[in-house]
């Protein structure tokens, strides 16, 4: 599939909130530059993972969201749609087709976080070709679930993020961008709000904008394998985690029941 930029897409959300779309996006990418702005730099690295957590904990939140409405209508959600899992050592992760959808590439869709950050990272003179293989992510990512590893983005020498995906989600990250998103819109405009399931594809818009910003201090090789290992992370971390009561989930015979409180 072509990767394409944000200028070439008409998003699901135009033309009823093509404002509130774009100040969304604005917005997303100004105050999260500011948060982590210290002493008037920011830490590149940083900045990448902590774009990478929200689209991927976004990408979760609207896998269960549709998880909910299929509950709703079938009292659970289809086979591999969205999947709750216990690692041998007890701990609960998230995995499942619908969540996966919103972060590797889709047939019917160009919105998917590889597709920005790809866009951005090929424009920034990676070849197609030799974009990090984000299949081996996933497959990295699962495998540690449980185990020490697990949540912890692998970077080059020198490169460590100052916070890891998870916690940088829990220490605000994540109330950011929900706030971001609660924000009205200026006076005179009419527009709906973005609907939940639209809030990856701006932060993912979000991430392919930053990694052209950085591409002058860190290679956009490695600023694409950090968001995209960084998004996977968070949307196999279980909700509860980083925002507490919002879901019930509840496995039985096989079948889960997605239930938002």
């Amino acid at each position: 599939m072509e990767l394409k930029t944000a200028n070439e897409l008409k998003f699901p959300w135009q033309p009823h909130s093509f404002i509130t779309g774009n100040l969304a996006i604005g917005n997303l990418g100004h105050k999260l530059r500011a948060r982590l702005t210290v002493q008037g730099r920011i830490h590149a690295e940083t900045l990448l993972v902590g774009i990478g957590a929200i689209a991927g904990f976004a990408s979760q939140n609207a896998a269960l969201i549709r998880g909910a409405e299929a509950t709703r209508q079938a009292g659970a959600v289809p086979p591999n749609s969205v999947v709750l899992a216990t690692t041998r050592e007890g701990s609960r992760i998230l995995l499942g087709d619908w969540i996966n959808g919103y972060i590797a590439p889709q047939k019917e869709s160009q919105f998917s976080l590889h597709n920005f950050a790809g866009a951005a990272a090929i424009s920034a003179g990676v070849k197609a070709q030799d974009l990090p293989d984000f299949r081996e992510m996933f497959q990295h990512v699962v495998k540690a679930a449980g185990t020490s590893a697990f949540g912890k983005v692998r970077a080059p020498a020198c490169h460590d993020p100052q916070f890891q995906p998870v916690n940088f989600l829990k220490l605000g990250g994540w109330g950011l961008m929900v706030g971001i998103m609660a924000l009205k819109p200026p006076v005179g405009v009419t527009e709906p709000p973005l609907e939940e399931a639209h809030w990856p594809i701006i932060a993912s818009i979000v991430a392919g904008r930053l990694i052209n910003q950085a591409k002058d201090v860190l290679a956009p090789g490695i600023a694409y394998a950090m968001v995209m290992e960084a998004a996977i992370i968070a949307s196999k971390a279980f909700p509860d985690t980083i925002e507490t009561g919002k879901w019930a989930l509840d496995a039985r015979a096989g079948k889960l029941a997605v239930h938002r409180l």
